[in-house]
């Protein structure tokens, strides 16, 4: 399930990597210590960038090449019996 981010966690929009992603404060013992770019239709953070407590060092991990694109459906196969419950009938 993909996690919905309240539109006050959100500040801003930018271009990484070819997807359109939001920009979320890193947080580190409760201390904005980076920033997460992530691309919300898919829930998929695209760039952390965080600095060390003490600032002793910086940590970049990012993904590239990323291809948004619909499966083959010769290549899904849905298991018998499946469905998709509604979060409203939890």
């Amino acid at each position: 399930m993909i996690k919905k981010i309240p539109p006050e966690g959100i500040h801003g929009y930018e271009m990484v990597n070819g997807l359109q992603c939001a920009i979320r404060p890193v947080l580190m013992n409760g201390k904005p210590s980076g920033k997460c770019y992530s691309y919300l239709p898919y829930g998929l953070n695209v760039k952390i960038e965080t600095t060390a407590p003490g600032g002793s060092f910086w940590v970049v991990r990012e993904l590239y090449d990323i291809e948004v694109a619909e499966p083959d459906p010769a290549l899904v196969e849905i298991p018998e019996g499946y469905f998709i419950q509604d979060e409203g009938e939890q």
